[in-house]
């Protein structure tokens, strides 16, 4: 727990970078984590490119300070499964939504 403390400080109050001591040897335990947190990012990335091409939507961002206040709050697991479930939901509001274009666009 001292150590989460430590680097929770440091990476609250510094700027700073962590070189990787395992590069040459290639053990990393927390590959998974990372995995599973790119494609969390992955997730975000084509979810913000979507809402930015809707009209009248606007993201707001740059909220640094307010998130790591409440960086305890956060789990993993559940920001994971949340974002899992707002990918599949956004993937059948667009297949919907082109059905429903289509439907109209033959209609007329």
């Amino acid at each position: 727990r001292d150590a989460r403390r430590y680097i929770d400080k440091l990476g609250k109050s510094t700027s700073i970078q962590f070189e990787d001591m395992n590069a040459r040897e290639m053990r990393r335990p927390y590959r998974k984590h990372i995995q599973r947190i790119d494609e969390c990012e992955r997730i975000l990335r084509f979810m913000f490119d979507e809402i930015s091409r809707m009209e009248d939507c606007v993201i707001q961002k740059n909220k640094v300070d307010e998130f790591l206040t409440a960086d305890n709050s956060y789990k993993l697991e559940i920001v994971e499964a949340e974002l899992q479930q707002l990918y599949k939901q956004f993937g059948k509001f667009k297949e919907n939504n082109m059905v429903l274009v289509t439907e109209r666009n033959q209609a007329v």
